[in-house]
Order: structure tokens, then C-alpha cells, then sequence
């Protein structure tokens, strides 16, 4: 077995374009690019900044943004716990194994 040119990370500052783009991405496939409102200055101001509301993990293939997982926490749910909510974002075209790795990022999170 080959090691994956996959690579998975928190987004940082210079990621915020490829990772509104394929925000809006997902907004014009689901219908609803017409209420999309998120700017560059509202994820780093949300994501970024002193006390992030969301956090953004990057997958890369070969040095080129192919995903995106947004998460955030929600403090309880019905059974008092926190929950760590998250919405994936990939393109299709992956081998079968680096696909693997972008589900890792699909699994719901207890906090």
C-alpha cells in the first residue's frame, strides 16, 4: 500500500478563497446560491479571529483545495452533551482510497 498524496488540515488565512468557493460551490448545487450571503471578511472574522464560532479543515491532493469540512459545536443537545456538527464539501473525483480518507471527516463527533 502506497502512502496518499491526501493531506487534511485546518484552513488558515491564505485557504479563505478556495474555501468560499467551494462554499458556494455547494450553495449553487443545493439551490440556494440566491441566500447565500458568507464573505472572505466573515470567515476569517468567524473562523479566524480571537474566538472561532467554526472551524474548516482543508483536504488537499496534490497541493490543490479538493474539500472542506465545516464544524461547529452546538453546547447541548437533548441529552445535555456537546455535539460537534459538521458539513462536508468534496469534489467526486477521487481514487478509492483517498475517498477513504475524506470520510473520516463525514463521522459525526461527540464531544
Amino acid at each position: 500500500m502506497h502512502a496518499s498524496p491526501l493531506a487534511v488540515r485546518p484552513f488558515q488565512r491564505h485557504d479563505v478563497p478556495d474555501v468560499l468557493r467551494l462554499m458556494r460551490g455547494l450553495a449553487i448545487f443545493e439551490g440556494y446560491i440566491d441566500k447565500f450571503g458568507l464573505t472572505e471578511a466573515d470567515l476569517v472574522e468567524h473562523g479566524l479571529g480571537d474566538n472561532p464560532r467554526l472551524g474548516v479543515l482543508l483536504a488537499e491532493l496534490c497541493g490543490r483545495t479538493v474539500g472542506i469540512a465545516v464544524h461547529y459545536v452546538i453546547p447541548w443537545t437533548y441529552d445535555l452533551k456537546p455535539t460537534l456538527l459538521h458539513v462536508s464539501l468534496n469534489r467526486p473525483r477521487f481514487e478509492d482510497q483517498d475517498m477513504q480518507q475524506i470520510k473520516v471527516l463525514q463521522r459525526p463527533l461527540r464531544v
